[in-house]
């Protein structure tokens, strides 16, 4: 059996998406992304705003669909997402593959009587199942596994990052605010469904809150590696909406996209929306789904490459947190890093950065 690459030795494969096509999201946005068997499964649909459902899919090797969808109205973000294997005896090359939900956006509170309202609660559904079974008994733990994960910000502060991964080889594993307990298991496969609840704290009427939530589904296995079966099947469905009986409301509408680049190890924000970049209060560059996040800081508005387009430099925070959000983007195993942030006026922005490509 080859020696699998280091993508598969990592233990946590917080895994995001390959995006060699768009960098941008915000509103809703899907994507399927990797490669099976040397086939490539790119593909994705732009952003788009309220009661506009999308869908995206993709096939290829020994993976018999990798899709993803969104949508949201003024109450509710639902996302769908799943990645199933065919199976196969053991393939040249390896399987990465993964389909992706995410909002980047803005909600408004409303009290019913115009007074504050103290813990006010978003319901976060997740229903789904993984299943992974190597067919060679042999096949050591993270050479084969179905994972899905699952991630809230608001106002820029982590409210819920969990993962959970089958393995090929039997062994089940959750982490963050996912617990094992939540599943249903048997021999290869684990089931959830199950609602998490979000406290917000007190809110006041009228109060605007930054949300970025995104969902994830990721198949993978090694070259020679045989698969009896192998899923990660979310695609009905990942939920977010106030829970209900509160004494008041959210009103969801989509942020503002922005562009991410990466150049001589400088990390930029680019958009023709200058008022925005200058506007800039914080950000939280995530570098994958379910965790590794970066605070940082934004500088002045210039334009750093030269092509005409308004941009700003990003840092973080901290000169050791610099040097680790530099390592983290040029050494990560996972495919894309995210920027979600705001603007003084509560204004959201998001957007992707293909790592493959720098």
């Amino acid at each position: 059996m080859k020696r699998l690459s280091n993508i598969f030795i990592t233990l946590i494969l917080y895994t995001t998406l390959c995006l060699s096509y768009s960098p941008l999201i915000g509103k809703v946005s899907v994507y399927t992304a990797g490669s099976s068997n040397g086939d490539s499964l790119l593909s994705n649909k732009a952003p788009k705003g309220v009661n506009k459902p999308i869908i995206t899919s993709a096939k290829g090797g020994s993976i018999l669909i990798a899709t993803a969808k969104s949508s949201f109205t003024k109450t509710k973000i639902t996302h769908g997402n799943k990645v199933v294997s065919k199976g196969t005896g053991g393939d040249p090359e390896l399987t990465h593959v993964n389909a992706d939900s995410i909002f980047g956006g803005t909600a408004t509170f409303t009290s019913n009587d115009g007074n504050p309202v103290e813990n006010f609660t978003i319901d976060l559904g997740l229903s789904g199942s993984l299943k992974c079974k190597a067919a060679d008994p042999d096949i050591p733990a993270f050479y084969s596994l179905a994972e899905v994960a699952t991630d809230v910000y608001v106002d820029g502060v982590e409210k819920f990052a969990g993962v959970a991964t089958q393995d090929g080889s039997g062994l089940f594993t959750a982490s963050g605010d996912i617990a094992t307990s939540d599943f249903k298991t048997s021999a290869n496969r684990a089931t959830l469904k199950k609602s998490f609840p979000i406290n917000l704290g007190t809110l006041t009427d009228g109060q605007k809150l930054a949300f970025f939530f995104a969902g994830s589904t990721l198949v993978s296995y090694g070259a020679d590696v045989p698969i009896t079966y192998c899923s990660a099947d979310f695609f009905n469905t990942d939920t977010f909406e106030a829970a209900k009986g509160q004494p008041g409301t959210i009103s969801i509408a989509e942020g503002k996209t922005v562009k991410v680049e990466f150049k001589t190890n400088t990390l930029t924000i680019e958009t023709s929306d200058t008022a925005l970049l200058g506007a800039i209060s914080s950000a939280h560059v995530v570098i994958s789904l379910g965790g590794g996040a970066f605070t940082v800081s934004a500088g002045s508005v210039g334009d750093l490459d030269a092509d005409g387009t308004a941009d700003v430099v990003i840092t973080a925070n901290t000169p050791s947190n610099q040097t680790s959000l530099l390592s983290a983007i040029q050494n990560s195993f996972n495919n894309s890093l995210f920027v979600f942030g705001q603007t003084t006026a509560g204004e959201a922005f998001s957007g992707v950065l293909n790592l493959s490509s720098i």
